[in-house]
């Protein structure tokens, strides 16, 4: 899992229940059941990790499939191109999760707010610098720094993450900075973490 992936795991290793966890804070609204700051606010006994606002992918304890059905786009039949499988279980970063694809064409072919990647190899997050992309509430364009995000994730299968986009967060010290939001991890966004243990 992309350390991102978990909120602030290092932070509930080292706050108390009693001192110290963000969830503790009064200047912070306490999560409602299910819901989290960091892994403090879930069930340990069901291995339940705290996962970002944002989407992500699932908490796995399995191996990802397919695995290593390509290495190069030689391995392909078909005119299809090898390219990175995510979904479920499955990581971008993990070289042996890959699969035989259609080439990207078409800009239709992704998810809103994505275009086909320059080597057709699947797609990728516009940059908030084009104007096809606009950064959503509590982020902000950072011109000065590369998007962040994990390579071609294939069609409409990559989580959407402003981030990606080169958007920045709002950094915040309580809810109340938020507009509406919540303070996480010194950052804003508009809804709690999930609680989330190993998917089946």
């Amino acid at each position: 899992m992309r350390p991102q992936e978990v909120l602030l795991a290092a932070a509930a290793v080292l706050c108390t229940a009693s001192a110290g966890c963000p969830s503790d804070d009064a200047t912070l609204t306490p999560p409602p059941a299910g819901q989290c700051r960091t892994n403090v606010d879930c069930n340990s006994a069901l291995q339940e990790q705290c996962l970002s606002p944002l989407p992500t992918f699932d908490v796995c304890g399995v191996p990802c499939n397919p695995m290593n059905e390509c290495v190069a786009t030689s391995d392909c039949a078909g005119g299809d191109v090898c390219m990175p499988y995510v979904g479920g279980c499955c990581q971008t970063y993990e070289p042996r999760n890959t699969q035989c694809a259609a080439a990207c064409t078409d800009d239709g072919q992704c998810q809103t707010g994505w275009r086909c990647s320059a080597d057709q190899v699947g797609c990728e997050p516009i940059p908030c610098t084009d104007d096809a992309y606009t950064c959503p509430t509590h982020t902000t364009c950072n011109t000065t720094q590369a998007p962040d995000w994990p390579g071609d994730c294939g069609f409409n299968s990559c989580p959407e993450r402003p981030e990606y986009h080169g958007c920045e967060r709002a950094s915040c010290s309580a809810d109340a900075e938020c507009d509406g939001g919540y303070c996480i991890g010194g950052a804003c966004y508009t809804s709690f973490g999930t609680c989330r243990g190993p998917a089946a």
